[in-house]
């Protein structure tokens, strides 16, 4: 069993505050770090789609301050073969977008931040059959019930 981190960064720019503000939480994104590799579904000036990285800083702001959970997962290196097969595809606007309407469209092809990592749940938890499209927070919130041993709370 190997160890995962997941990143909750306390983003600064507009778009970081919009998403903080709908989801009435202080968290606006999350990357996923394995054995010192960083995936992230990004959209900036640096870089735009699921990316890569050896540094859970890369493509953020200076001085961005992120929250840390540590995860023992079972099948890491499945999940490590999925997300590097996920590299180069396109950040999911129609999904964050509706997501932040309260609406529930995806392109299965695409990702954003927490739709990428909550793919976690679909490695490490058998019948796994919830919504994909959770906010950071939601995600934070359903990885420490996950931790706990709690029941996961539902998404709509």
């Amino acid at each position: 069993m190997k160890n995962v981190k997941f990143h909750f960064y306390k983003g600064k720019s507009f778009i970081s505050k919009i998403i903080k503000w709908r989801t009435f939480s202080i968290y606006s994104h999350v990357s996923i770090e394995i054995d010192g590799d960083v995936w992230e579904a990004w959209e900036g000036s640096s870089a735009s789609g699921v990316v890569k990285s050896s540094n859970p800083s890369y493509y953020h702001t200076p001085l961005t301050e992120f929250d840390t959970i540590i995860v023992p997962m079972k099948n890491v290196k499945e999940w490590k073969t999925f997300l590097d097969l996920q590299i180069g595809k396109k950040y999911d606007y129609k999904a964050i977008f509706s997501f932040l309407r309260n609406r529930n469209k995806q392109d299965n092809s695409k990702w954003f931040c927490s739709e990428l990592a909550h793919t976690y749940f679909d490695f490490e938890v058998k019948n796994y059959k919830y919504d994909r499209l959770v906010s950071p927070q939601t995600l934070k919130d359903m990885i420490e019930h996950y931790l706990y041993g709690l029941e996961q709370p539902k998404v709509a």
